[in-house]
């Protein structure tokens, strides 16, 4: 115990990121060695990034054995990236090794977020290995490969920068993390909402709501449709509030009920319930209501679909919602133990840093 406690926790943080990359990459391997990935989603994945790297960029084969555009599905540009990975290791294995990677290193804000707001380097190491050890994080890792599982430390980045008024870096991870999915920059968007509320900016707050939601309304309305000829593959899972993006507007404005009637059946209580005990516990108004901003356009999209299958708790919760579950979880512990957080982290920045008054 003795050799334990004098243990850096910095040390420690870097061994757990180090050893979690590792060893959740070489599961992912040996899944995929074992036959046990599948051409949803690893396999399309694979053959975009292929084809990029062969000069056709984000070329798939569609279930109809027509070969189209991954935008006309999705908005995740982001595969592109890997095409340079893949001349270096033309192997899936290659793409699950770098979601392991990546995921492990969300455990770097999740520390400075906690070292900074709790102004302890053992509590800030605590929350990074809660990050590490959650289910839903090992989960995201494990489920074969998807681009929006980088929004997760993408966005944990984003967090941290705009904690501490860097908004150049907070833009950067924005941006990068947009590209992972085209429902991501609503979650920016409402971080834009936190800051302008929380830290009183709201010239840049509600610049960054407006970029958000504009990404958003663009991916949906015209880059999908565009690139699939017509509404996207996945409209008709929303058939029953209008089945494209027109449609849901449209019943968002003359049959509003029918929405809340779709969203809180029965099978959606008991959805919401199950993911989101601990965030209603989060609605005290610590963080000044971060972590509600963070998960609902997420919600709403598990929440709605026709297929039951989508609201179901077995499919993976997305980026966004582990983010949120992962903060509300920490208040709720936080709580637990008879402590306080502070209400408003605009007092926990350092009167030095207040003093220089720069944007990173």
């Amino acid at each position: 115990m003795a050799r334990l406690a004098r243990i850096r926790p910095l040390t420690a943080l870097w061994a757990a990121v180090a050893a979690y990359a590792a060893g959740f990459g070489a599961l992912s391997v040996l899944r995929h060695e074992a036959f046990s990935t599948g051409r949803f989603d690893l396999g399309n994945m694979t053959q975009a990034v292929w084809a990029t790297a062969h000069g056709n960029p984000l070329r798939v084969t569609s279930l109809a054995g027509e070969q189209i555009s991954r935008l006309a599905s999705h908005v995740d540009p982001i595969l592109v990236a890997f095409a340079p990975l893949w001349w270096i290791w033309p192997s899936p294995n290659a793409l699950v090794v770098a979601q392991a990677a990546a995921i492990a290193l969300g455990a770097l804000p999740v520390y400075r977020l906690a070292q900074r707001h709790l102004g302890s380097d053992r509590a800030g190491v605590a929350f990074a290995l809660t990050y590490l050890v959650y289910p839903a994080t090992t989960w995201m890792t494990l489920d074969e490969f998807h681009p929006v599982a980088f929004a997760t430390p993408l966005l944990l980045f984003a967090v941290d920068a705009l904690d501490i008024d860097r908004l150049v870096s907070f833009a950067v991870y924005s941006v990068l993390a947009a590209l992972t999915k085209e429902e991501i920059p609503l979650v920016i968007a409402g971080l834009g909402i936190w800051y302008a509320i929380a830290r009183g900016n709201r010239g840049v707050g509600v610049a960054i709501a407006t970029a958000g939601t504009a990404w958003t309304f663009v991916a949906v309305t015209v880059v999908i449709p565009h690139f699939a000829r017509g509404d996207g593959a996945f409209y008709g899972r929303y058939r029953e509030i209008g089945g494209s993006a027109g449609g849901i507007a449209h019943t968002a404005l003359a049959d509003p009920l029918k929405l809340v009637d779709v969203a809180f059946d029965g099978a959606g209580v008991r959805y919401l319930l199950v993911l989101k005990t601990a965030d209603w516990t989060a609605w005290s108004g610590r963080l000044d209501g971060l972590v509600p901003t963070l998960d609902r356009p997420e919600l709403a999209l598990y929440r709605v679909p026709a297929r039951p299958a989508e609201v179901r708790f077995p499919v993976p919760p997305a980026a966004p919602v582990v983010l949120a579950d992962l903060l509300a979880l920490a208040l709720v512990v936080w709580a637990c133990a008879g402590l306080t957080l502070p209400l408003r982290p605009r007092r926990l920045v350092s009167s030095d840093r207040q003093s220089e008054g720069g944007h990173g």
